[in-house]
Formats: structure tokens, sequence, C-alpha cells
């Protein structure tokens, strides 16, 4: 049960691995023996514990999303279901890392106490440990750094990332062996199938924002220098 942070270069796979975690901690919480004890104790028989901020299919059959969350939802220090993960993407859009004063204190208070709050985990996804708010970064108990993400033969990924316990020691080498540097990390990958995952998101979720905006106009350059009026325009001097 921690807060996690998962970072990468835009294109890594944040989003891909995060949304990777929670198909499989879906799939860990409806497994037949589960669903199984539940049927027989006359409970709801799928179980959904996801909370994101972006749409992630778990189940086409049944129509099984993740629950929608906003980050100032969490303001109000809602009751959550035991065991619930927490997804929230593009984390730094809510505040950047300057922001840090004016950072809610109940939100503060749910990543402080999570554990005791019955959450299993917390996944914040931003491009860099620096663009998450002090608040948060400080209890953050491990630092995933995405590497790369290459598609294999037979519809199969190889994922690769590093876990950095620190956030003064991410992105620091790891092809050392730990016993010859002062910092902890540990070098994992995961294999898995992408189809699967591919058709559970879309990396292009926030799509609609600009759905009913105008088309940008386009104008071409007609020379490689530019004139007067394309550098005011431009640049805004």
């Amino acid at each position: 049960m921690s807060v996690i942070a998962i970072c990468g270069l835009p294109g890594s796979g944040k989003t891909l691995f995060s949304t990777y975690l929670q198909l499989k901690y879906y799939k860990k919480q409806n497994g037949i023996i589960k669903k199984l004890i539940r049927k027989i104790k006359k409970e709801d028989v799928l179980v959904n514990n996801v909370y994101s901020n972006y749409p992630i299919l778990f189940d086409k059959k049944h129509n099984v999303y993740s629950n929608r969350v906003g980050f100032y939802d969490l303001e109000n220090l809602y009751k959550f279901p035991i065991n619930t993960n927490l997804i929230l993407d593009e984390f730094q859009m809510y505040f950047d890392s300057l922001d840090y004063k004016n950072f809610p204190k109940n939100i503060r208070t749910l990543f402080q106490l999570h554990r005791h709050l019955g959450f299993n985990n917390i996944y914040i996804l931003s491009q860099h440990p620096s663009r998450i708010v002090k608040q948060a970064r400080i209890l953050v108990c491990e630092f995933y750094e995405v590497v790369k993400a290459i598609r294999l033969p037979l519809g199969f990924m190889f994922l690769r990332y590093n876990i950095y316990y620190n956030y003064e020691d991410f992105g620091k080498p790891v092809n050392v062996k730990p016993r010859d540097v002062t910092y902890r990390f540990k070098k994992r990958f995961k294999i898995f199938r992408y189809k699967k995952v591919y058709k559970s998101y879309d990396t292009c979720y926030m799509r609609n924002l600009t759905e009913n905006s105008p088309d940008y106009y386009r104008i071409n350059f007609t020379d490689r220098f530019m004139n007067l009026e394309e550098i005011n325009k431009t640049f805004r001097l």
C-alpha cells in the first residue's frame, strides 16, 4: 500500500503501464474463486475498486469501466471502498510544483493517511517528479521511471522501468552494482499482451476538448527567412 509516482518522457508508456497495472488489479479482484465466494454470500459478483481521472475499460461484455474521479473531488474526504486504487494522470495539470503552498489540506491528509483510509495504492502520473507538487511528492514511497516500451512479435510488449525510493535519486545510473552506490534502486521489466491494454484506454482521451473549436488556419512559409510581420505574429515581439 503505497503512493507511487509513474514518471517518464512523453510517449515512454506511462499511461500504458498504469492501465496495465489496473487491468491486472481488476482481474485479481475478480478471480473465479473470489467471484464464487461473493456469489455464495449473495454479494455483488463483480468488484470494481479502481478510481481514475481517465477512462479504463475492464470488461467489455459487462461494460465495466473505471470509476471517474477528479482531483478536486478528493477535497471532501469522501469514503472510498476498501482496497481502492486511485490513479491521477497528468498530475501537474492540477497543481504545478511551484503551487505547493496552495495545495488543499484535505487532499494532503488523504495522501498521508491513505493506508488508514483503506486505499490500496495511489498512482500519480507526471513526466518528472520535479513537476509533482512538493506536498504530494514528499509522500511518494516509490518513483517509477518508465524507460521504454517495445512491441515484440506475437502481440507482446516489453516495458522496462526503474524504481527509486528517494526523489533526489531519480534518474541516477542503474547500470551499476547496488553495493557500489549509496542510493537504492531496482531495475524491472514487464512482458504482457498489449492488444488488450490498448483496447482498454485511448492515449488521446481528451481529444473532445477541441472537438468544437475552429480549425487552425494554415499558412505556409514562403522563404527560409521570416519577414518582420511573421516574426511579430509568431513570437509576439
